[in-house]
Formats: structure tokens, C-alpha cells, sequence
């Protein structure tokens, strides 16, 4: 049964979703902090300043979108290392 997910069909459309998703959370993360940089340039302490909540909830979302950077990566490696040509 789970042959059919090492099928091209299956893999390279799920790889491009995984890359792309952990894409838009990095491009999340980082149009966030750009916010907070110009609400503290423009004299907004408040905003800049983010929670312990936030924080972890940050830390996560990278270490995930990292994660699975990196198992896309190593899936495509792997993938040509085990069935060459």
C-alpha cells in the first residue's frame, strides 16, 4: 500500500506543497518582524515587543519550516542516491 507514495506522482506534488508552505511561513515570519522593526522606528515600543507566547510560537513555526526544508532536501538527495537514473 504505502509503495504507491514513492510513485512521482504522489512524491513531487507533496514536496512542492511541504516546500512551499514552510515558504510562506518563513515569508510570515519575516514580514512580521519587519512590522514590529518599523513600529519601534517609528517610536511604537509596544508593538515592537512581543510575548513569551509569541516568541515560542515564532521559535516554532522556523524550527519547523527549517525541518521540513531540510527533509524536503534530503528526500530529493536520498531519493537519487537510492534509484539512480
Amino acid at each position: 500500500m504505502l509503495i504507491y507514495i514513492d510513485e512521482s506522482v504522489i512524491r513531487i506534488p507533496v514536496l512542492i506543497l511541504a516546500a512551499l508552505g514552510a515558504f510562506a511561513n518563513l515569508y510570515t515570519l519575516w514580514h512580521a518582524r519587519s512590522l514590529r522593526l518599523r513600529a519601534v522606528a517609528e517610536g511604537n515600543q509596544q508593538v515592537g515587543l512581543m510575548t513569551a507566547l509569541e516568541r515560542r510560537r515564532t521559535d516554532s513555526v522556523l524550527a519547523s519550516a527549517i525541518a521540513v526544508l531540510v527533509i524536503v532536501v534530503s528526500e530529493i538527495l536520498l531519493h537519487r542516491i537510492r534509484h539512480p537514473g
